[in-house]
């Protein structure tokens, strides 16, 4: 990159800028300089070099500075850091390989997270890349679109659960951000791995994650690890897929007796799980809609009376 594209590239300790200390990396377009966290792993900066090398390749001009989704200006910036991440992820990890890899892994009869962490390392020592570049090739080599992919992250000493990336494929599916400050459901195998994460220790596991009000369940894989970018912080990477037809005949181990089935919500507060063990809140949002719903009914059956 120094020579091709005529950047500076430098480790910095961003711990002395305080809130920067979360920051990946900073280009600074007017020096051409790349400041990378000293605190990277090595796939993560290799993830961070790739991506560049996408910005200048694809010949993207209009594009966010920090690796960290946080300043985007407009939609193209969103749009070039999409291309740009799929370029890194393709220079990274070989589509032929991992697509036969992943098929392979399909065929198997059982569930078995191991097998899972095994498959991944195959490629990258950094499950946020793997994640991340099979969102790609499931929905481009093997025919499977409808899915999610959703980064989550547990800060220490708090039960408050956030999420920081997602990426919807076809349409937007039933988990996802809000803004409103709910509680996320704690069925998900994201956030229970989150709960159960210890120090310096990987977990994977998967579930079939059956949404009761909306009719649809999802295979959903998971794995969490301690965040090497704020002191005590945990995150997940989550991988969702639409269970329809045509997906479970493509992945054998669906009807694994090692693959539990768990009924969720998106958040506490729209949830209609009435025995759940883990509400961290009432349902105030379906009780208000329910609520309304029978002021129209009732309404309505006054007008008819008059």
């Amino acid at each position: 990159m120094t020579n091709n594209f005529n950047y500076t590239i430098r480790s910095e300790d961003f711990e002395q800028y305080e809130t920067l200390d979360h920051l990946r990396s900073l280009f600074i377009p007017e020096k051409r300089l790349l400041l990378l966290n000293r605190k990277l792993e090595h796939d993560q900066k290799t993830f961070i070099l790739a991506k560049e090398i996408g910005f200048n390749v694809l010949e993207l001009k209009t594009r966010p500075n920090t690796y960290s989704w946080l300043d985007f200006g407009s939609f193209e910036e969103i749009l070039n850091n999409f291309y740009a991440s799929y370029f890194a992820g393709a220079l990274l990890i070989a589509k032929e390989k991992i697509k036969e890899k992943t098929s392979e892994f399909f065929l198997q009869n059982t569930w078995n997270p191991s097998d899972f962490e095994a498959l991944t390392k195959q490629f990258t020592h950094s499950p946020e890349t793997f994640y991340y570049r099979l969102t790609n090739v499931l929905s481009s080599e093997l025919g499977i679109k409808d899915l999610f992919y959703l980064c989550l992250v547990k800060k220490k000493n708090s039960d408050k659960i956030q999420i920081l990336k997602e990426l919807h494929l076809n349409h937007q599916q039933a988990p996802h951000a809000n803004a409103t400050n709910e509680h996320y459901c704690r069925r998900w195998i994201a956030v229970k791995n989150l709960h159960h994460l210890k120090e310096n220790e990987t977990v994977t596991e998967a579930q079939i994650s059956h949404y009761k009000d909306q009719g649809i369940s999802y295979l959903v894989i998971s794995t969490s690890q301690k965040n090497p970018f704020s002191d005590g912080s945990n995150r997940s990477y989550c991988l969702g897929i639409l269970l329809n037809p045509q997906t479970i005949k493509k992945i054998n181990f669906i009807k694994s007796s090692t693959l539990k089935t768990i009924n969720v919500g998106v958040t506490c507060e729209s949830c209609s799980v009435a025995d759940c063990e883990v509400r961290q809140a009432p349902p105030i949002r379906l009780e208000k809609e329910y609520f309304n719903s029978n002021m129209k009914i009732a309404i309505e059956k006054i007008r008819k009376d008059f």
